[in-house]
């Protein structure tokens, strides 16, 4: 069985040199437990259409001002790195961040938009890149945590049901080795087909191969698609790893993805289908206070 990266702390001991990242990614980790990104998920009963996630078509309204606290938090940090590229970018942000543009950047793996603003700022585009693709993850895991009994059992797309990203690696779960596949970013769970591509569809088995890392102590095995040329990582495991450990579960089996790079398959970027989504600032709220001489 597979051990379990549990905390930003174990990895930092097994790969002290991502020490830096990962002092974000705690950050991003903290800030995808509490309680303030719930007023942002979209209300009302949520129901799958087709093969659509279901933030798309939505309006997600931001508290502007939590969002950009976040992302200036995450600039900090990464800042101490000493990354000249990263230390550049608080300057270059100063206060003219155009916030609900970049949230909405982020959910959509928008790249583009991000590198524009970049442009306009005078920063680079792919340290800001870094950060922004961070930026909606605690929305998304309070979206999860919201919708997760509206996901149906027949949700069977290769990319995920609630925010359409591609998964960072499928489970092989217990003895019944029941398959699910998960998310990334919002940490989500789906059924995968078995004998399946997770991209492209394929279902050929002449034209799928299974690779593994080629190394003892290995930590799983990649499922690579010849026709697309695409892989998917996949642990076995007892259960299945927290929402909140996802992302470190992914870092953590890096050598998969140097395995299968190494053997001329890639991963897609950016998310299985368009999400058609509206960011909005949310209207401040006015407290007014009373009393009585």
């Amino acid at each position: 069985m597979i051990p379990v990266a549990r905390s930003v702390d174990s990895l930092r001991k097994r790969r002290p040199e991502w020490s830096p990242w990962l002092a974000v990614v705690d950050e991003v980790q903290r800030e995808a437990m509490t309680a303030r990104w719930e007023t942002a998920v979209p209300s009302g009963r949520r129901e799958m259409e087709a093969a659509a996630p279901l933030l798309s078509g939505t309006i997600v309204r931001i508290d502007e001002d939590a969002a950009r606290r976040m992302l200036l938090r995450l600039v900090d940090i990464a800042s101490r790195g000493g990354t000249a590229k990263m230390a550049a970018l608080r300057p270059a942000l100063g206060g003219g961040l155009e916030i609900a543009v970049l949230f909405r950047a982020s959910l959509r793996h928008d790249t583009d938009t991000v590198a524009t603003l970049a442009a306009a700022a005078g920063a680079d585009a792919d340290a800001l890149q870094a950060l922004v693709s961070l930026l909606a993850v605690p929305f998304l895991h309070a979206c999860a945590r919201a919708w997760r009994p509206a996901v149906p059992m027949a949700w069977m797309q290769g990319y995920c049901p609630i925010c359409a990203s591609w998964p960072a690696f499928a489970e092989m779960r217990g003895i019944e080795r029941s398959r699910m596949l998960r998310c990334g970013r919002c940490g989500s769970e789906w059924h995968g087909a078995i004998l399946r591509c997770a991209y492209c569809g394929n279902h050929d088995h002449n034209e799928l191969a299974t690779l593994v890392a080629g190394q003892n102590g290995s930590t799983g095995d990649v499922e690579a698609c010849r026709r697309c040329r695409q892989y998917v990582k996949v642990l076995t495991r007892l259960q299945g790893c927290a929402p909140r450990e996802v992302m470190l579960e992914e870092m953590a089996t890096v050598d998969l993805d140097i395995a299968a790079i190494q053997s001329g398959y890639t991963r897609p970027v950016g998310a299985g289908r368009d999400l058609d989504v509206d960011v909005q600032v949310a209207p401040r709220v006015r407290r007014l206070f009373t009393g009585q001489a």
